[in-house]
């Protein structure tokens, strides 16, 4: 049985390392990049730092999806999802299943419910995003990756890599095409009961990290150093946790877990520092204000959140300007 026809669009942090990862595991993969991006893969593959025994596969950079792939990878920022799409429509093909790696509350979070109620505030009010994605082939996932790209394009990842896999909705990919790939790339898989408790694991961790790393300009292990970073964090992460049981679900996140997950993450500089630090715009939406609209919608009071996104939208570090922060009453009306 032939591989299957991968396609990764976006070439960051996390699109650069499962290309890699899937290239040593001698897989043929489609990488989608854009600008300077795109001609720094065209001049030389990156290597992944500390893990790279040479490419035994191929990458191919190309700044658009050619044709129809088995498994297509979302590696863009969630702000960033519609345009991409909608530029490599040609990648979802009939039998194509789509796996977004993104952070925070994912486009397809209601896709299991009926037609028009599955849209989410912020992300995909409309419900476009999972109109194009195709709410039949969406693969829920949640990645727990540490990345980072270096000056020369290569990608750091000082941890162990990780996918919580489930499907979407009843009757969507049910991932074991997508985790035999994984295993042959070195990447562990886990197959939770519900993919959304562990969508709303990780969005604790990420909301108690990205912003406050953001605007403090800390790594996450320094955050866990200090003892008043660490106290906003964990309250941080426990007004998500009120959150999720507003929806029926658990983080399953204690202030002790969230402390040893950080304390363990030594000196990695979240993505959100990582943008602030290059000028690009801040994943806000996603991570922050699609979490905020829904609490607002469940009569959910967030403060530390709130105040901590507001500190952050008003000044971000490096005099970096965040994108516009939508209109939650708008949203949530």
């Amino acid at each position: 049985m032939s591989d299957p026809a991968i396609t990764i669009i976006g070439a960051g942090a996390i699109g650069s390392f499962l290309a890699t990862r899937l290239a040593e595991a001698g897989l043929a993969t489609t990488l989608v990049a854009r600008g300077a991006r795109l001609e720094q893969l065209r001049a030389r593959a990156p290597a992944l730092c500390g893990g790279a025994k040479g490419h035994r596969g191929r990458i191919d950079p190309a700044p658009r999806a050619t044709g129809p792939a088995d498994i297509l990878f979302l590696c863009v920022k969630a702000h960033a999802l519609r345009e991409a799409l909608a530029a490599n429509g040609a990648a979802n093909g009939p039998g194509t299943t789509v796996v977004p790696l993104v952070n925070g509350i994912p486009f397809w979070h209601f896709a299991d419910r009926p037609e028009g109620e599955r849209s989410v505030p912020v992300i995909d009010p409309e419900g476009a995003i999972l109109a194009a994605a195709g709410p039949h082939a969406v693969l829920g996932c949640v990645t727990y990756i540490a990345a980072e790209l270096t000056g020369d394009g290569d990608v750091l990842s000082p941890t162990a890599p990780r996918l919580a896999l489930g499907p979407a909705r009843a009757g969507g990919p049910d991932g074991r095409a997508v985790a035999a790939l994984a295993a042959r790339a070195g990447i562990d898989v886990e197959r939770p009961r519900d993919i959304r408790s562990a969508v709303w694991h990780k969005l604790a961790i990420n909301l108690a990290t990205n912003p406050l790393s953001a605007l403090t300009d800390t790594s996450v292990g320094e955050i866990a150093a200090n003892a008043e970073l660490l106290a906003i964090a964990a309250d941080i992460a426990a007004e998500v946790r009120a959150l999720a049981a507003a929806y029926g679900f658990d983080t399953g996140l204690s202030a002790e877990g969230l402390a040893e997950t950080m304390a363990a993450a030594n000196d990695f500089s979240t993505s959100m520092r990582q943008d602030a630090r290059a000028g690009r715009p801040l994943e806000l939406g996603a991570i922050c204000h699609a979490p905020l609209a829904l609490a607002a919608r469940a009569g959910v009071a967030m403060p530390v959140t709130r105040s901590i996104v507001h500190l952050l939208a008003a000044s971000a570090p490096g005099k970096v300007r965040p994108a516009p922060a939508p209109n939650l009453e708008r949203e949530v009306a």
